[in-house]
């Protein structure tokens, strides 16, 4: 990653907008990987979970919030990609990739949040080694969090995304056909 980041901001072909997404997409990995891995690293050796409900808590939400920001993201790079290849136009501006991006991370964390606040709760999973929402309680309020996080976690990404590539790839093959259409003529 910092190979990557270095190239980046050293040569100036790799700023564009798709590779900002990209490199914060990068960082948001390699924020997991410093901030959470740990802890599991740390409790694999001691073969249980060592940092009590706070650490449970940080952790279960960091993961959590920084998952969700991939997400998001990736939901935002597929939307790019549609507008570049199938509108044909890419008017954003720097101050508009920031503000999306933004806008992913503060998606990611307000969905995290919800747990540290009593809708659902972060805990232990099964191999006491690392902590996530905890999925297994039958109430109402951890069962619509669950519901809540299927669908605006995943499921409205997952339309975004789907719906972005099929339109790209109906305009890929409507270029080749006419290419090819041209090129036979």
């Amino acid at each position: 990653m910092f190979i990557y980041i270095d190239k980046y901001t050293l040569i100036q072909n790799l700023r564009n907008t798709t590779n900002s997404l990209v490199t914060f997409l990068s960082l948001c990995n390699f924020l997991i990987s410093t901030l959470a891995i740990p802890f599991v690293a740390a409790a694999a050796m001691a073969r249980n979970w060592i940092f009590g409900q706070i650490g449970c808590e940080f952790h279960g939400f960091i993961v959590t919030g920084l998952g969700l920001t991939q997400i998001g993201i990736l939901s935002v790079i597929s939307l790019e990609r549609y507008f570049i290849i199938v509108r044909r136009s890419n008017r954003y501006t720097k101050k508009c990739y920031v503000l999306i991006v933004s806008s992913c991370v503060v998606y990611g964390f307000t969905c995290a949040i919800f747990p540290l606040f009593g809708w659902n709760s972060y805990s232990l999973e099964a191999g006491r080694l690392s902590c996530s929402i905890d999925w297994s309680q039958g109430t109402f309020n951890y069962i619509s969090y669950c519901v809540f996080l299927l669908v605006v976690g995943l499921l409205v990404p997952l339309i975004i995304i789907i719906t972005a590539y099929t339109y790209i790839i109906r305009a890929i093959v409507f270029w080749f056909s006419w290419w090819y259409w041209f090129a036979a003529s």
